[in-house]
């Protein structure tokens, strides 16, 4: 999984990729067994990702943070904690649970003038 992560490309900055708007993005959601999950992704590339799985995951997601879905209590999001990835995926190794979201979750757009947090510690 680790090579997947590799890419030919520079890194690009959120908001560069095929020169499209800034506040574009799809979410993979993914319904846990107690706590939904989501990534977020460049627009159309999820559906090629999982056709063809050679697509260096650099190329797929937006950022490379796992975000826990608590949209229902507020209208932030905050990036899951390791106890929740290992609790849920037995791995808290990102690339490894971002393949399983990417797999397994469901795909739609996102709002991205939602607020992101990060974990407290």
């Amino acid at each position: 999984m680790s090579g997947q992560v590799k890419s030919d490309r520079t890194h690009r900055a959120p908001g560069d990729h095929n020169n499209r708007e800034a506040n574009e993005a799809d979410r993979v959601r993914f319904h846990g067994k107690s706590t939904k999950f989501f990534v977020l992704a460049h627009p159309g590339m999820v559906a090629k990702w999982r056709n063809d799985k050679t697509i260096p995951l650099v190329d797929v997601v937006e950022i490379f943070k796992v975000f826990e879905d608590n949209a229902q209590v507020s209208s932030a999001y905050s990036e899951a904690s390791h106890s929740q990835l290992d609790n849920e995926f037995g791995s808290h190794k990102i690339e490894d649970v971002i393949c399983k979201i990417l797999e397994g979750g469901d795909l739609g757009k996102f709002d991205a003038h939602i607020q992101m947090n990060h974990p407290t510690k």
